[in-house]
């Protein structure tokens, strides 16, 4: 077990921590405004949306296909006029941010294999195909560029066996971005649990739909644009992953100047108009993270208290935060008068009301990578 941990990364062993009562508190306090998997329907909110996707019954049934066997149920399949069967983007998107997550050689205890298909096999097939030849790694020991360098780093984990357990997925269409959230444990090291955010940025060009796609309106949300050709999308072989970020807890010091580069998104302008392409665009919800930016960067603490629910948790690397510990922890930052932060991206899931923050905060000449996810 020693060896074993030696062979890891460093910020992998920092994030490594023991089972405490207080800890297995926590937990349960956090459980109560966090998501999970159910089945293999999707993910969904422990309290009231039967969703996360927001989709149709009929678009969730085809999602469902996604890892199980083919099902007796009768469900309506979208079609062209070449018998074309296809996604809309948001699916799309988390079929294969599924086939990417279930690509590593780890058990997911709470989201399922496809029939026939154990832990890992075949993983480094299905890893590299996904992977665009220029596609840029980034974690908390460093970064990798091309697939080469990227498959070499994920090679490492390849002795580690453990089980992941997903906490949440999210989408940003507009972006062609996922961002998710999991917990790994060591499978013979049961008491430790290692807490990892990733981001990932696609390119759907290879599983757009090529047909004259004028014929539908895929979600209601724009038509042949947003079509993918859903056998491409369920086989996964063509590249589609761009950019990868790990983020988590442990001290990983790095030059200002050697930070990754946020991630490159379309122009505002371009932006807000792909966002409205989407059939869960809401521009109520646009408008209540806007105001929630502003204040953040206003430092205008006063003003978020009044937007957090009196149920409000944070559910941090070291530990849980209610509505007033948390907005005291915001006031206590800037006491130091060299504090600043600045927003680097912000992805949104309009289907799941919830919202990607990304930050590089600066004091003095430290400086830290922050990233929140927040759900409305």
């Amino acid at each position: 077990q020693q060896q074993q941990q030696q062979q890891l990364p460093r910020w992998f062993q920092s994030l490594s921590r023991k089972q405490s009562q207080k800890q297995s508190l926590d937990r349960q306090l956090a459980s109560q405004c966090s998501l999970r998997s159910v089945g293999s329907r999707g993910l969904c909110l422990k309290r009231s949306s039967p969703a996360i996707c927001g989709c149709s019954a009929e678009e969730r049934a085809e999602t469902a296909e996604i890892t199980d066997s083919p099902s007796s149920k009768k469900t309506k399949l979208r079609q062209n006029t070449n018998k074309t069967v296809v996604m809309c983007k948001r699916h799309s998107l988390r079929a294969l941010w599924r086939r990417f997550f279930l690509s590593f050689p780890r058990e997911c205890t709470n989201l399922k294999q496809r029939q026939g298909q154990s832990p890992g096999s075949g993983s480094e097939d299905v890893l590299g195909a996904l992977l665009c030849e220029d596609v840029a790694l980034f974690q908390p020991c460093g970064g990798a560029t091309g697939k080469a360098a990227a498959m070499e780093v994920f090679a490492r984990y390849n002795e580690m066996e453990c089980q992941a357990e997903l906490v949440h997925c999210f989408v940003d269409e507009a972006a062609d971005v996922t961002f998710s959230e999991f917990v790994l444990t060591p499978c013979k090291q049961p008491h430790k649990h290692i807490r990892i955010c990733e981001v990932v940025q696609w390119d759907l060009r290879h599983y757009r739909d090529d047909s004259e796609s004028d014929w539908m309106d895929v979600g209601g949300g724009g038509g042949g644009r947003n079509a993918y050709d859903k056998a491409r999308v369920l086989q996964g072989k063509l590249p589609a992953v761009k950019k990868i970020m790990y983020f988590g807890k442990g001290m990983s010091l790095w030059p200002n100047d050697d930070l990754p580069a946020p991630f490159r998104v379309a122009s505002p302008a371009a932006s807000a108009d792909a966002e409205k392409e989407s059939p869960h665009f809401s521009a109520d919800f646009s408008g209540m993270v806007s105001r929630y930016l502003e204040a953040l960067m206003a430092n205008d603490y006063d003003r978020i208290y009044g937007m957090l629910c009196a149920n409000f948790r944070v559910n941090a690397f070291d530990g849980v935060r209610t509505r007033d510990t948390f907005v005291s922890w915001l006031k206590s930052l800037v006491t130091t008068q060299t504090f600043r932060r600045e927003i680097q991206n912000v992805f949104v899931d309009h289907g799941s009301k919830a919202a990607f923050l990304y930050f590089h905060a600066k004091c003095d000449k430290s400086s830290a990578i922050l990233v929140n996810v927040v759900q409305w």
